[in-house]
């Protein structure tokens, strides 16, 4: 993969999970729920905080540093991932009305 497409797809996936952080914390306040099975056992701790927004950072960081050594199998998942983020994204918009439904 080309480093400004690797870039670009490691920027976005980090804007939605930081965009995912707050707007998780912000539907928990009304009642929601996490839907990851894996981050709500602690998504009313700390650790949820660290975990989003320095532990998915620094993950994001690491593919950048060895981004020589991206196989395509790592490529296509992170173009799952960003793919999977955008449909969140999507869905968390309409949750907390700042995207018309249609």
């Amino acid at each position: 993969m080309a480093s400004s497409r690797l870039r670009n797809i490691l920027s976005a996936i980090g804007l939605f999970n930081a965009a995912d952080c707050l707007l998780t914390l912000h539907l928990l306040q009304y009642g929601f729920v996490e839907g990851n099975p894996l981050m709500a056992s602690v998504v009313e701790t700390p650790w949820f905080v660290l975990i989003k927004i320095v532990l998915v950072p620094a993950a994001l960081y690491f593919v950048w540093i060895v981004r020589d050594r991206v196989g395509k199998v790592a490529s296509a998942a992170l173009w799952v991932c960003a793919g999977i983020y955008t449909g969140l994204m999507g869905y968390l918009f309409v949750l907390v009305g700042l995207a018309p439904v249609l």
